[in-house]
C-alpha cells in the first residue's frame, strides 16, 4: 500500500511539471495539490498504524504536521505565480508555512530520540544552524542574491531548514546510521536543502528561473517530503 502513494505522486509531479512549464495555471496548482496529498497520504498512512499499534504516535503527529505544513506552503507560493500581484503576500504565508514545518521536524527529532542522545549533539548543530542561517542572509551579495524585503524570513527560514538537515545527520551520526528514521529524516532534509537552494536562485536571483531549474528545484524537493513521510512508516 505505501508504494502506491509515490506512484501516484510521480504521475501528478509529472503532470503539474508539464503544465507549470507552459506557464502558471490554475491547472498546474491543482496537480502541484494532488501531488502534495500523495505524501500526506503517505503520513497519515503510517499515522493511523502507529495510533493503532501505540507507537511513536506524538513523533508521527509532528511530522504529519511538519508535511501539511509544507502542503500549505506548496499552495501559496504556488499562487503567487497565478496571481502575481500578490506575490509578496503568499511568498511570505510559503516562508512561514515551511518554517513552521522545519520546527515540527526539530521538535519531532528532539521529543523522540533526543532522550537518547548527549547534550551536544543537539546543541551543536542547532547553534551552528542559526550562525549559517545568519550568514545565508547576510551575505546575499556574495551568493548574487537580492532577498529584499524577505532578508529576515530568508535567515530565520535559513536557520531552521539548516538545522533540521544538521540535527538529523548528528542523530544519524550518534545511532551509527541504525535507526532507519532518522536516516530517511536526513535524506529528506538534505534533498529539502538541494531544493530550497535552487529555489532561492529563482526567486531572488538572475537568470535561474529555466525549466532544468523549475524541474529539479521540485523532483528534489518532493523527493524530500516523500523521504519524511517514509520516516513515519519505520517506527
Amino acid at each position: 500500500m505505501s508504494i502506491l502513494f509515490p506512484a501516484a505522486g510521480a504521475v501528478c509531479l509529472f503532470s503539474f511539471l508539464k503544465n507549470r512549464l507552459q506557464g502558471a495555471s490554475a491547472k498546474s496548482l491543482l496537480w502541484k495539490a494532488g501531488t502534495s496529498l500523495c505524501f500526506m497520504a503517505l503520513a497519515f498512512f503510517g499515522l493511523w498504524g502507529n495510533v493503532r499499534n501505540g507507537n511513536g504516535v506524538a513523533f508521527s503527529l509532528l511530522v504529519t504536521a511538519g508535511l501539511f505544513f509544507g502542503l500549505l506552503g506548496d499552495i501559496w507560493l504556488d499562487l503567487k505565480w497565478n496571481c502575481p500581484a500578490e506575490n509578496d503576500p503568499y511568498t511570505f504565508a510559503g516562508f512561514w508555512c515551511f518554517a513552521a514545518g522545519h520546527v515540527c521536524f526539530l521538535t519531532a527529532m528532539i521529543r523522540y530520540g533526543g532522550v537518547a542522545m548527549r547534550a551536544p549533539a543537539i546543541a551543536i548543530p542547532l547553534i551552528l544552524a542559526v550562525i549559517l542561517g545568519i550568514a545565508v542572509g547576510m551575505g546575499g551579495k556574495l551568493l548574487s542574491l537580492d532577498y529584499g524585503k524577505f532578508k529576515g524570513i530568508t535567515m530565520l527560514y535559513g536557520a531552521l531548514l539548516i538545522g533540521t538537515t544538521l540535527l538529523s545527520a548528528s542523530f544519524v551520526f550518534c545511532t551509527q546510521g541504525k535507526v532507519l528514521r532518522f536516516l530517511l529524516l536526513c535524506i529528506g532534509a538534505v534533498l529539502f536543502l538541494i531544493s530550497d537552494l535552487i529555489l532561492s536562485g529563482t526567486y531572488f536571483g538572475e537568470g535561474k528561473d529555466r525549466p532544468a531549474d523549475i524541474v529539479s528545484n521540485h523532483v528534489f524537493y518532493y523527493a524530500a517530503q516523500f523521504f519524511i513521510a517514509f520516516s513515519i512508516l519505520v517506527l
